[in-house]
Order: C-alpha cells, then structure tokens, then sequence
C-alpha cells in the first residue's frame, strides 16, 4: 500500500530519532532554524523549501497530537522493510489510518 506524505515523513522522523534521540528531534522540530539546518545535508535546497513546513506539520502530530488522542506512530519490521503503523496507548492494539484522522478531527 503507498504511504502518504506524512507517514513518510513519520518515518523519516523515527530514523532520526534513532541516530539523534527522541529529546533532541523533539526539540529540533519546534525550533525551524535548527531543524533547517538540520535537513540541509539531507535535502537539496528546492527540496528544502518544499518540504520544511510539511515536516514539522508531521512532527506536530507525532509530538504533540497523537499523544493527546491516545495513540502513538510506529513502524512494524518485516524482512522487506518496515510498515508504518498507529497503536492505541491504552490497548497497544493497531488502529487504522482513517480511526487516526477520526480522532484528530480531519
């Protein structure tokens, strides 16, 4: 199934988090300029341009909103590579994409 731009993008986040920790991507996404510079030795700057706001669009849900609706991004790890994936906090139970959106009100 194709990922979207912000499942991409939450996965990209996790990589990061794995080389950076989750405290310093955490703070870098709320902070543009350092998550500019950041990003400018993974993108070109057209690139750049394009996709800055849309990232830290990604990282607010994955910090602050998916928190807030009790649910959580992960990535699930098959021998082909891994699978973006939502849980309920409560019930560590996979939740859809559409039960996401239902719950953050788009």
């Amino acid at each position: 199934m194709p990922k979207d731009p912000e499942e991409r993008y939450l996965e990209w986040l996790d990589r990061e988090e794995e080389k950076l920790g989750t405290d310093f991507m955490e703070r870098a996404t709320f902070d543009v300029d350092t998550f500019r510079t950041m990003l400018k030795d993974e993108l070109t700057p057209e690139a750049l341009a394009g996709n800055v706001q849309a990232i830290l669009d990604a990282a607010e849900t994955k910090y602050r909103d998916l928190g807030g609706v009790g649910a959580m991004f992960d990535r699930l790890q098959h021998a082909w590579g891994s699978q973006p994936i939502y849980r309920d906090l409560t019930t560590g139970r996979f939740i859809s994409r559409d039960e996401i959106n239902r719950r953050l009100g788009r």
